[in-house]
């Protein structure tokens, strides 16, 4: 303990050490409680005292490791990047608006698509509404397709059913 803080609190001085053990027998209990609040109170501010010398300590040696030219190449490095950011930028608009462009002739193309899909399906039925082979009862997968009178024998077939 230093002088000072002896001085600023006579409790811890030699001299009224006396007088506090008097001043505790002539009322009791209640300079006990404050002595220990002292005692807890000075141990609090020995604890804060050492945190903030090793936080100061700490701090010290993190700025040693940090030199100027150390600060100085990370700038310029930062530096070059954000000369670059305009090219960066424009690349990657240029790019967008590319696919941009490619997405919607893709999607116009599956628009074409769609329709040639339901025009073909429309001439499909159409197709298979007037087509005397589909209701040919011969079976076309037993038959072999060199047989040469396939057509004649599915439309015989038809008049056979008596379809038109």
């Amino acid at each position: 303990m230093s002088g000072l803080e002896s001085a600023e609190n006579p409790a811890h001085s030699p001299a009224s050490s006396s007088s506090a053990d008097r001043a505790s027998q002539d009322y009791g209990g209640g300079d006990n409680k404050k002595l220990r609040r002292r005692e807890k109170n000075r141990i609090a501010a020995q604890r804060s005292r050492k945190k903030q010398t090793l936080k100061a300590d700490q701090l010290h040696e993190d700025s040693e490791g940090t030199s100027f030219a150390s600060v100085f190449t990370r700038n310029s490095k930062a530096s070059k990047v954000i000369v670059e950011i305009p090219t960066l930028t424009t690349e990657c608009t240029e790019e967008y608006e590319g696919l941009e462009q490619e997405n919607t002739a893709l999607k116009r193309e599956i628009r074409k698509l769609s329709e040639e899909v339901k025009h073909l399906s429309d001439a499909l039925k159409d197709h298979e509404r007037a087509c005397p082979m589909i209701r040919c009862t011969m079976n076309f997968a037993t038959t072999p397709r060199s047989h040469p009178n396939i057509i004649a024998s599915c439309l015989s077939c038809e008049g056979q059913s008596g379809v038109s």
